[in-house]
């Protein structure tokens, strides 16, 4: 996930991985007239930070996530699980004002302008901060959770600069440039123990269901007191600091190499009850060439860095191209058979363009550069990468294995900011340069419920919007075809304002009720391939003309292509012309040609109109002419 906080009026949200579809565009309701600063997504869930320091949030309302107990009007999932699907002004945090945010897997924290922190959500091993947790409401596993924002206590007169988290533990760093950890303490995830790994967490309390220690109250990490940190990122078992010299230290688990450290200080280190090494306290990472690091991101199995001049050091597990890696040989293989690399290497590619920020998460990595644009690598199965990317060179069936330019809108511009990514979901949201000076921010997949929403169409008890088409209803959404189309948005705009409580109606003509049904199949899931046939393609591009799909045409335009013959080449073309489809329309032309014998006595040709037959002419020539080269190149030859 990029989150960008440059301030921006969400317009425009591409969703990037597990959606099965091409980039899409959403607009957001109840964020419209908002300006946004930042946005971060747990598991299922999202929040939203105003420039004037107000919460947003929306998606999973289990557990607190939302920062607001569930209540029984709101919609359920499959699981019966209650969710919000549009954003809700989140109250509680005392008229403080907001600067940053930073989510785990169901739990949250908050920065306030003074430097205070709050925390809400899933408060098991201490991520909350209170040790008693008696008084909390339980959840169907019967672990505590906060429904509303609470104080974190322990951090005294410091002023907190920024926050992170992990999926069960947080860091915070100060003003002063100390960092203090709270939460799960075991196998060095807080980095407060011994040396060897247990002496200083026998005193703390012990989670019942796993029987690891935790410490609930935020403790400074002696091992950086001499240090002044500026920058600090999370992964689900590991941690990594950068110090205002530009040095990188890491703790926390280290399998696979995500702390960057060679092999014989692995075997040093303690073991988990896997034999997996780990780093109980944070040690510097002296494996980088002479460069100065200003960013550092934590995916779950690997770890990237940043230096002053651009360059990305990768190291961790490189399973499924998650290093972006092209020197393979560099690999070595763990225990497990799995291919890593111990000590960080250069990522090269982006073009000779310098790259200004970085993410990772479980699946693949993300890369900003100075001009805006956006590289990826990584997993590409479930749609992660694989629809997403342009120049892509060396793509394997599930990953890609170097840097890959993401394919986003023409013009679209990214500004950096902050770069993250979520562990399960990410989503990427840009404002286009075009319609703002500054893009937006990050929003969660649960919170747009589109797989979900799907299921609902034709339901008009749980929709807002109402299509008529040749005397039938069909139910969707607005925020979904709205977000597809900037058509159908003109379009819902310019429908009478329905009554309260009521949905809006559309009526639409020249479309049949099966192609419509094609049409909302796309905007809500970007799939299309399985119902396209000859009998409805040539119908299925006027549709994505009219209403602006570009994925959905490209899909009609591959479908025509793959099946040109003498019957409908003619037919095609003419579609071609209409749809302004040039590359299908080429495509014919050079059918026609090859076949005009065949292809002239088809009634559709006599309806051509005459800059078509003029083109067809013009590829005719060319051909005769390439023709003729040939065989006077051949006798000029066979006389020599």
């Amino acid at each position: 996930m990029i989150a960008l906080q440059h301030a921006g009026t969400v317009d425009e949200v591409y969703t990037v991985g597990n959606t099965r579809s091409l980039p899409r565009v959403f607009d957001i309701e109840g964020l419209q007239q908002q300006t946004l600063s930042q946005v971060a997504c747990g598991e299922d869930f999202s929040l939203a930070l105003t420039d004037a320091g107000e919460v947003y949030a929306w998606g999973d309302a289990n557990y607190g996530k939302l920062a607001a107990p569930a209540s029984a009007d709101m919609p359920t999932d499959d699981d019966n699980l209650p969710y919000q699907p549009l954003p809700v002004l989140v109250r509680g945090f005392g008229g403080c004002r907001l600067v940053q945010l930073a989510c785990g897997s169901n739990h949250s924290l908050a920065l306030t302008e003074g430097g205070r922190v709050w925390a809400w959500g899933g408060a098991i091993f201490g991520r909350l901060g209170p040790s008693d947790l008696s008084a909390m409401p339980l959840d169907e596993d019967g672990d505590p959770f906060q429904p509303t924002p609470v104080l974190v206590d322990g951090l005294g007169h410091e002023r907190v600069a920024m926050i992170s988290c992990g999926n069960i533990h947080n860091l915070a760093v100060t003003q002063s440039g100390r960092v203090y950890a709270w939460g799960g303490a075991h196998y060095g995830l807080l980095g407060i123990a011994d040396e060897d790994g247990d002496e200083r967490l026998s005193a703390l309390p012990v989670d019942e269901g796993s029987g690891q220690p935790f410490q609930p109250r935020p403790t400074l990490l002696d091992a950086l007191k001499d240090q002044r940190v500026v920058q600090v990122a999370c992964g689900s078992a590991h941690n990594l600091a950068v110090t205002e010299e530009g040095h990188v230290w890491g703790w926390g688990g280290a399998k696979y190499g995500r702390l960057g450290l060679a092999k014989p200080w692995l075997a040093k280190m303690p073991t988990d009850e896997d034999g997996d090494p780990y780093q109980p306290r944070p040690i510097r990472l002296d494996t980088f060439p002479s460069t100065t690091i200003v960013q550092v991101a934590c995916g779950e199995w690997h770890s990237l860095c940043l230096s002053d001049d651009g360059a990305i050091y990768a190291f961790g597990s490189a399973v499924r191209g998650r290093l972006g890696l092209a020197n393979t040989a560099s690999f070595k293989k763990n225990d497990d058979g799995e291919p890593c690399v111990l000590l960080p290497e250069r990522i090269v590619g982006f073009e000779g363009k310098k790259v200004v920020l970085v993410s990772a998460s479980a699946y693949f990595s993300l890369a900003l550069t100075e001009g805006g644009d956006v590289w990826a690598w990584g997993q590409t199965a479930a749609g992660w990468l694989s629809v997403s990317c342009t120049n892509v060179v060396g793509t394997v069936p599930d990953h890609q294995p170097i840097p890959a330019h993401l394919n986003l809108a023409p013009r679209t511009h990214v500004m950096p900011a902050a770069l993250r990514l979520t562990q399960d979901a990410p989503l990427l949201v840009i404002v286009s340069k075009e319609k703002w000076q500054t893009p937006a921010a990050e929003l969660g997949l649960r919170g747009l419920g589109l797989p979900l929403l799907e299921t609902f169409v034709g339901h008009e008890e749980f929709s807002d919007l109402v299509l008529c088409v040749d005397d039938e209803r069909i139910a969707a959404h607005r925020i979904v075809l709205a977000g597809a189309s900037e058509t159908l948005k003109k379009l819902i705009l310019a429908s009478p304002q329905p009554a309260a409580g009521e949905p809006t109606v559309l009526t639409l003509s020249d479309i049949s009720v099966p192609i419509l049904k094609t049409v909302l199949r796309h905007c809500y899931n970007g799939q299309a391939e399985n119902t396209i046939t000859t009998d409805n393609a040539l119908d299925l591009l006027d549709a994505a003309h009219r209403f602006g799909l570009g994925g959905l045409k490209e899909l009609s335009t591959q479908f025509l292509t793959y099946h040109l013959n003498k019957e409908s080449a003619v037919a095609v073309l003419i579609a071609a012309d209409r749809c302004a489809a040039p590359e299908l329309g080429a495509q014919c032309i050079q059918y026609i040609v090859h076949h005009l014998k065949a292809v002239q006595h088809c009634p559709e040709f006599g309806q051509l109109p005459k800059h078509l037959i003029g083109a067809i002419k013009l590829r005719a020539a060319q051909k005769i002419e390439q023709i003729s080269s040939q065989l006077l190149g051949k006798r000029q030859r066979a006389a020599s």
